[in-house]
């Protein structure tokens, strides 16, 4: 490993690595099913909307200012497309979400090579920026939605005590970035588990 950047808000800390220890990295994750890997771009969910390119791809967007205006960090990140959403983690809360992603984080770490386990991570997303990305490149490369008939949570709060979350009701409509209290589970709203790929040292 050649360094580690912190990125705040989120405290993800994303490690920078020789192209043979992410490629290796790379290779690893596919064999554990996260093979759909997308460069996640630092842009709001207010630029995607208004872009030429994204815009027309929405539906409803939640008012909030602040969780429109959030800008993710520039990072690669991956998801297994054949368990996109974790089972059972719906009707749950927020924070019961996010421990259930540190569950399979920690299984995913041990399915890995032990010298590679460092140098990921996974998180539930804190803004929904991020996973509005996902499912635009999965349009994109796949020519359908990911998320149809449920949404994913994030943790970008909304308002007090809310959180933004992602999907749709229905796949004939634009995506929805509305929201949803964050002490709440409800029947149609899951945890994504989100992996966070290290950085390739510039050649």
């Amino acid at each position: 490993m050649v360094g580690k950047e912190v990125l705040a808000p989120d405290r993800i800390e994303i490690p920078t690595v020789s192209e043979g220890v992410y490629i290796r990295t790379r290779e690893a994750l596919a064999k554990t099913g996260f093979k759909f890997v997308v460069a996640i771009e630092p842009v709001s969910i207010a630029q995607l909307v208004v872009s030429g390119a994204t815009g027309q791809r929405f539906g409803y967007i939640n008012p909030s200012e602040k969780m429109r205006s959030n800008i993710p960090p520039q990072m690669e990140v991956a998801i297994d497309l054949n368990n996109v959403r974790i089972k059972h983690s719906n009707d749950r809360s927020t924070d019961t979400q996010i421990e259930m992603i540190r569950e399979q984080e920690a299984a995913l770490k041990g399915r890995l090579p032990e010298d590679l386990r460092g140098f990921i991570s996974m998180i539930m997303p804190k803004h929904a920026s991020i996973l509005a990305q996902l499912d635009l490149e999965h349009q994109k490369r796949k020519g359908k939605a990911l998320f149809t008939y449920w949404f994913s949570r994030t943790d970008d709060q909304t308002l007090p005590g809310h959180v933004a979350r992602v999907g749709r009701p229905d796949p004939t409509v634009g995506l929805f970035v509305d929201d949803w209290d964050r002490d709440l589970g409800y029947d149609h709203v899951f945890a994504v588990p989100v992996v966070v790929l290290p950085r390739k040292l510039a050649a």
